[in-house]
């Protein structure tokens, strides 16, 4: 983020180093964003990936770039200061 600011909408990310999952069925690189009845996606890249949710969410509080993670699963962390929240609407 701080070579390209922090992302205020989500065609921003197509900038930043993101840090992709590997999921089975969806499309690799792919993010999907709804806003009411409107939605988005964007094609995102980055150095890394993987197929581990714990080591892309590791990476991303090492500060190596942006991910996408389930709110259940970094609340506290973003509650402590651990990761910072962007595109939350």
């Amino acid at each position: 983020m701080k070579r390209h600011g922090e992302p205020s909408v989500p065609h921003d990310l197509i900038r930043h180093a993101c840090l992709v999952l590997r999921e089975n069925e969806s499309a690799y690189g792919t993010w999907h964003f709804s806003r009411g009845r409107h939605g988005e996606s964007v094609k995102v890249d980055g150095a890394l990936s993987s197929n581990d949710g714990s080591a892309v969410l590791q990476w991303a509080l090492d500060g190596q770039g942006i991910t996408v993670r389930s709110e259940w699963e970094v609340r506290s962390l973003i509650k402590r200061g651990k990761l910072v929240a962007l595109l939350r609407e």
